[in-house]
């Protein structure tokens, strides 16, 4: 027996409306779905994890990694480079995909801390820098910015965004904690796909602000979200009116 044929004209009604919502549904989660993915063939950066960490190879300081930051697990490769180099540097994922994300730096040179423990090669390599940048991002996306603390206590403006880093300069770094080890928010990149790191206050006896390293994730669309938890709305509805028919 079909199990419509036991409904009354308002559950039937009901019945039918869910189903246009759930088809209605579909069909722009699958349009937006193909939004975003069209949009990744040309920006490529649109989940995922970016590390990034400087080093001094050469003195006996690699960079951090394989391993995790704040976020990540035990095998994610770290992009790394030396304090020496300032050339651009094209930035895969954790998992080595390469992404149109680029790192730039304006400055160079660098200073090592004396620091042990698990996450020593994270935090002991810093670079001098009066201004830096990540290109080749999704324009006006939204991420989430972790940014290890470097030598001094300093200020850097990330988009409009302050982060406060308390400097470490010795002793032993075995877990990493907001506030203490780094700082993190959510930043939007600018109409260019830009994310532009600028130091605003730094506590220097050299005079010199530093980065050491950082890790970028992006926010996920809300858009896409909100039409999936339309589905299962309508989905828990139809269920809910089969269930009382029975």
């Amino acid at each position: 027996m079909n199990p419509m044929s036991l409904l009354s004209p308002i559950q039937t009604a009901s019945v039918l409306l869910v189903r246009s919502i759930l088809r209605a549904g579909l069909v722009l989660l699958v349009f937006l779905s193909s939004f975003i993915s069209a949009r990744a063939v040309i920006f490529d950066f649109n989940s995922g994890v970016i590390g990034f960490d400087y080093n001094l190879a050469d003195y006996g300081f690699p960079g951090y990694g394989p391993g995790p930051g704040a976020i990540g697990s035990a095998g994610d490769v770290w992009n790394t480079a030396s304090t020496v180099d300032t050339s651009p540097l094209s930035l895969n994922k954790t998992d080595g995909t390469p992404t149109s994300a680029v790192w730039n730096l304006s400055g160079g040179g660098g200073v090592g801390s004396n620091i042990g423990g698990t996450y020593a090669r994270l935090m002991d390599i810093n670079t001098y820098f009066s201004s830096a940048s990540i290109t080749g991002l999704t324009p006006n996306r939204q991420y989430n910015l972790y940014l290890y603390n470097a030598y001094w206590d300093e200020t850097i403006q990330v988009n409009g965004v302050d982060f406060f880093e308390t400097g470490i300069r010795f002793g032993s770094v075995d877990t990493l904690t907001e506030g203490s080890e780094y700082a993190v928010h959510t930043v939007t990149s600018d109409s260019s796909g830009t994310l532009s790191f600028t130091p605003i206050s730094w506590n220097a006896t050299y005079g010199n602000p530093y980065i050491t390293s950082w890790q970028l994730t992006p926010v996920p669309e809300p858009r896409v979200m909100a039409f999936a938890g339309l589905l299962f709305l309508a989905s828990w509805m139809r269920r809910r009116i089969f269930q009382r028919m029975l």
